[in-house]
Formats: C-alpha cells, sequence, structure tokens
C-alpha cells in the first residue's frame, strides 16, 4: 500500500491547478493512444522514475531554534557529526543527477555525502525551505509558533509577508515535475534533491492522498531521505509510490489502511 493516489494532488482549491500543471507538463510524453517504441538506449513506457529528497543536516539555524525559511545559515558543528554517523550507517542511493535548493545548509549537506559532486548538481529554488516573510532569522514563543504554523498550514495569510503551504506546496510540485520531465527526455532513471524540511511536507501534501491532520504529524529529521516513485497512467506521469527512508535504519516504513480507511505512517 503506497502513501499516493494514482494522480498527483493537492487537495481543495489547488487540485484543478495541480492538474492543469500536470497536464502542461507531462501531456506530451506520453499519449494514450499512440504505440510507443523502443530501442537500444531507450526506456519503454512503463519504467519507473525516481525522485529522491534529502533533508538536510541539522543547521546553525536549528540549533538556535530560529525560523529558518530562506535564511541562509550553513550546518552546525553537530550537524556535521551527525551527517558522518548516518554516513557509516547508510548507504545513500546513487543517482543519475543531482538537484539543491542553492541554500548553505542544503549545499553543505550534498557536498558531505557526495563529495565533488557540488558542481555537477543543478539549483533550483523552488527545493528550499517556506519563505516566512518578516519572521525569518527569529526566535519566537512556542505560543506564537503553534497558531502561525496552524494557520501556515490552513491556508490563511498572516501579514508577515510569508507564503502559504498552498504556495510552498505549487512550487514544489511544478519543479518535482519538471526533473521527471528532464529524466523522460534525457533517458535517465533518477534524481537527488538536496532540500529541507518545509519542501519534503509539501511533496508529500502535493503528491500523497495523505489528510492534512496526519501529514501534519508526520515525521522528517534532519538527514532523512524520502522516496517518491513515478509512473505513466495513462496520458500522465504519477506518484505511485513514496516511501520514507530512516537516515539512521535505512529501512522502508510501509503505510497500511485503518479500518476507517485512511492512510497512516507506521
Amino acid at each position: 500500500m503506497s502513501l499516493c493516489e494514482q494522480k498527483p494532488m493537492i487537495k481543495g482549491e489547488d487540485l484543478s491547478a495541480l492538474r492543469a500543471l500536470s497536464e502542461n507538463c507531462s501531456a506530451e510524453l506520453l499519449k494514450a493512444d499512440s504505440h510507443v517504441q523502443t530501442g537500444p538506449g531507450q526506456q519503454g513506457p512503463g519504467e519507473c522514475k525516481t525522485l529522491y529528497f534529502v533533508r538536510h543536516g541539522r543547521s546553525i539555524g536549528n540549533e538556535l531554534d530560529i525560523m529558518g525559511g530562506w535564511t541562509d545559515v550553513p550546518l552546525s558543528p553537530s550537524g556535521l557529526a551527525e551527517l558522518a554517523e548516518f554516513k557509516e550507517k547508510v548507504r545513500y542511493p546513487q543517482a543519475d543527477c543531482l538537484y539543491h535548493s542553492g541554500l548553505k545548509r542544503a549545499k553543505d549537506t550534498l557536498n558531505f555525502l557526495y563529495p565533488g559532486m557540488l558542481e555537477k548538481a543543478r539549483e533550483d529554488w523552488r527545493f528550499s525551505e517556506s519563505f516566512f516573510g518578516i519572521l525569518e532569522g527569529k526566535n519566537l514563543e512556542s505560543d506564537f509558533l503553534d497558531r502561525f504554523f496552524r494557520n501556515f498550514y490552513h491556508n490563511m495569510p498572516q501579514g508577515y509577508g510569508e507564503e502559504t503551504f498552498a504556495d510552498s506546496s505549487r512550487r514544489v510540485a511544478e519543479a518535482s515535475l519538471e526533473v521527471v520531465d528532464r529524466l523522460i527526455d534525457e533517458k535517465l532513471s533518477s534524481a537527488l534533491i538536496f532540500c529541507h524540511y518545509g519542501c519534503i511536507k509539501a511533496a508529500l501534501r502535493a503528491f500523497s492522498a495523505l489528510p492534512l491532520d496526519e501529514l501534519l504529524n508526520v515525521h522528517i529529521p534532519n538527514g532523512s531521505l524520502w522516496k517518491f516513485d513515478f509512473e505513466p497512467k495513462g496520458h500522465l506521469w504519477a506518484c505511485t509510490e513514496i516511501y520514507q527512508l530512516e537516515a539512521q535504519h535505512f529501512e522502508p516504513i510501509n503505510p497500511e489502511p485503518d479500518p476507517d480507511g485512511k492512510l497512516r505512517l507506521a
């Protein structure tokens, strides 16, 4: 059982927008009524494309407990030490291409886990953390943060110049589908994306059927790895499987349906 339905989705008013986006990005890639011929060096229409999302290691911002957002802070010494421990225990996957958000903490993580590959990676700001406007870089009281993020995840603008969760979900979905397009066009299989808590949360919102109240309880630790598989569904490429691979153990967490029919993370 997967965390995904058969098509990408942002719930509510954003569903039609993402469907339109999917069609714009992918409608011409596979035609449901056409025969796709394959030969040497070509991929069949049923081959899976995989996006790996890696959350950056612990940063200075995490240590100071500030609103990180687009504030450009590096990894902390303890974050580097933690990644070194992960690297001893975990075989992070190889991929055909790499991406990062452009923020230092994401680039530091890529460079540490894949030495010498930073210069070969592509930068895409759309894989950045959510933007928090004038709250960026501030250390805020827990009561305020609880109220802020409750409104943020329910797409209620709060006047701080921040983007909404729908905003970040839309840009992450758009960027992700463009990477899938690249994998198809260049006959590649997988991409690694070094990004942020909010980016992975947005990807889960865009490509899974997990209800919002359950999505908010999903834990995304520093250094964790998330695997999104895309396959052709008719004339579109849709996300069909999502797995969380814990950095400490590198084991898939398999979601199972509850008696009420809802999907939960184990």
